[in-house]
């Protein structure tokens, strides 16, 4: 089935889990120096099959699914153009309710992004990207910061909404900052802004539902490479007000980016490191950003009075390279992750967020959780004691579950030879 002939998105919107039967993955940019392949992760609970495709590129593809983990290489290297309209974009079908993931795996500049399901895309977006770290070479955009979206739907207006320094040149036209740029795309399209300096806070808008990726091509953030850093970006609609922000061990802290959705959103920043614990506050209007970081062996928490976006961009090392994701928020944590970790030379990890009451009754593949209770951090918002830590895992399917129905935060990363990949196991969304 094409997505010409999908059932419009209901008004009628439900807090549901992000597995779903069909989804729209789009290809963003990344660095050029190394082919890449872009693989599909799909977390299965029953055999099946799924389906792939996009016709402007050849690709039509039938494939049973096993239990489990399922792996599918889509294409060989994808070069992305900047301000272009293209056809990047792969429309995909399951015979039941998937968890979905898609991998591009270059050597030293892995990422992957949790593909979020048809239902619940929507029309207003808000962005986090990071500041590129080579911004000029030959005195073009080198490793630009990028924003790709993709278009579910025939003759679909979007509208970007900069939020920058400097400018940018389309058609013949320079953009700056409060600037709108708008397009139209038909089905399969893709398009992609980029730009030399940080891109947060810009919004994107559009007349149908649609699928937006942001990030860095290949951005530098502490010692070592640098790495391509992208992510899936939630609706505004399904963004929380409450966020628990974890340190991820072996790696020397995080930049966090905290975006405001409406004018006047008042904002708590938490830090906490062993007993010492500060508080800051500020208020952001709506596009307006707070650049913060969790230095390594602390936590954040940050509660705002309005929907923000919260994004952690995780610093490189010489071993490994930087990683980036949007980070799940309270609203958005289920009591069941059924996941998929990659193969592709990782050794990867799952961090956990849960209320210290629910600590004991969380089950990973069946069995209880065995970790070192020294290596927990906690931290406390709105009454509630959130634990936090870190797990070695496997790559493969695996469920991760609370019986008693309990939610908690699950994000999946891994480290490489001069590489790393970071992603969230699932989060709920406003679905119709």
């Amino acid at each position: 089935m094409h997505y010409a002939t999908a059932t419009p998105i209901s008004l009628h919107l439900q807090w549901k889990a992000s597995k779903g039967n069909k989804f729209f993955a789009i290809v963003p940019s990344t660095y050029k120096r190394y082919a890449r392949d872009m693989t599909i992760l799909i977390a299965s609970s029953k055999q099946g099959w799924f389906y792939v495709d996009n016709p402007y590129l050849g690709i039509k593809v039938n494939k049973t699914m096993v239990t489990g983990n399922n792996v599918y290489t889509i294409v060989n290297d994808i070069n992305v153009k900047p301000l272009s309209t293209e056809r990047n974009s792969f429309w995909i079908e399951t015979s039941h309710d998937v968890t979905l993931y898609l991998m591009s795996t270059r050597s030293r500049s892995s990422d992957g992004y949790h593909v979020l399901p048809y239902k619940s895309l929507a029309k207003k977006h808000v962005i986090s990207t990071t500041e590129p770290s080579g911004r000029y070479f030959r005195y073009k955009c080198h490793l630009p910061s990028f924003i790709s979206v993709g278009a579910v739907h025939d003759n679909t207006k979007i509208s970007f909404k900069l939020n920058t320094r400097g400018y940018i040149t389309y058609r013949k036209r320079r953009y700056k900052s409060g600037d709108k740029l708008s397009i139209t795309l038909h089905q399969y399209d893709t398009f992609e802004v980029q730009h030399c300096h940080d891109l947060s806070g810009t919004f994107v808008t559009s007349s149908a539902p649609i699928g937006v990726v942001s990030g860095n091509q290949c951005n530098r953030l502490g010692r070592g490479s640098c790495s391509q850093l992208a992510d899936m970006v939630p609706p505004i609609r399904s963004l929380s007000r409450d966020y628990v922000v974890p340190d991820l061990p072996d790696r020397p802290g995080s930049v966090i980016h905290i975006v405001a959705t409406v004018d006047g959103t008042s904002i708590d920043i938490k830090r906490k490191l062993g007993s010492n614990q500060t508080t800051k506050t500020q208020t952001l209007n709506a596009g307006q950003f707070c650049e913060t970081t969790v230095k390594k062996g602390s936590v954040m928490a940050v509660s705002a009075t309005r929907s923000v976006l919260v994004s952690q961009a995780v610093n490189g090392t010489f071993r490994a390279d930087p990683m980036m994701l949007n980070v799940p928020g309270e609203d958005q944590f289920q009591s069941s992750y059924r996941f998929s970790v990659p193969a592709f030379k990782f050794k990867s990890f799952v961090s956990v967020i849960v209320e210290s009451s629910d600590l004991s009754g969380l089950r990973l593949d069946g069995n209880p959780l065995k970790m070192n209770k020294k290596a927990i951090s906690d931290i406390t918002i709105s009454s509630k004691r959130w634990l936090l830590f870190s797990l070695n895992i496997g790559p493969g399917s695996h469920h991760f579950v609370h019986p008693a129905k309990r939610p908690f935060g699950l994000i999946v990363y891994g480290d490489g030879h001069r590489d790393g990949y970071a992603y969230s196991a699932g989060m709920t969304l406003k679905s119709g």
